[in-house]
């Protein structure tokens, strides 16, 4: 789907996710996982906060606010296999006493910059912290990043 659809569909009440790691063809199925993009927390208890995160001797490229006490944090990966993903997925929570069932490798997480519509109001989830790696490259790229990810819309 284009973004202007995207965007229509979530502000409707829909919800907007995205599939972090790459696909073949048009499905969402584990084994239709072509390339491991990055390994994630879903931290829903509101126990980590980003400042821990951020202190780790190597921190999450990026930390998406889900809702006022909930996150996603993601660490870029190079060379993972599909069949090891699993196993750092289940590390990660161990280590982090997030949900362990966050371990399959088409799963879908919340995008930001899109509404979580299971607040009311709805809580419009925010990129609030990117690598600068990644802002430079973002900014190479002529990107806009802001505080809302705002880039996108």
């Amino acid at each position: 789907a284009n973004a202007e659809t995207l965007v229509k569909a979530n502000i409707e009440g829909l919800h907007v996710a995205m599939t972090v790691n790459c696909l073949r063809g048009d499905r969402r199925r584990n084994e239709d996982v072509t390339r491991i993009n990055a390994v994630f927390i879903d931290s829903d208890d509101g126990n980590i906060s980003p400042s821990m995160l951020l202190e780790l001797q190597v921190p999450p490229h990026f930390i998406v606010k889900t809702s006022e006490k909930k996150l996603h944090a993601y660490w870029l990966l190079k060379h993972c296999t599909v069949a090891d993903f699993k196993t750092l997925q289940k590390s990660l929570a161990k280590k982090f006493g997030t949900d362990p069932s966050v371990c399959d490798p088409a799963r879908a997480m919340r995008m930001p910059g899109t509404y979580n519509h299971k607040y009311q109001p709805p809580y419009l989830a925010k990129l609030i912290h990117c690598d600068n790696f990644i802002m430079d490259t973002a900014k190479k790229l002529g990107l806009n990043f802001n505080d809302q990810f705002s880039f996108i819309w």
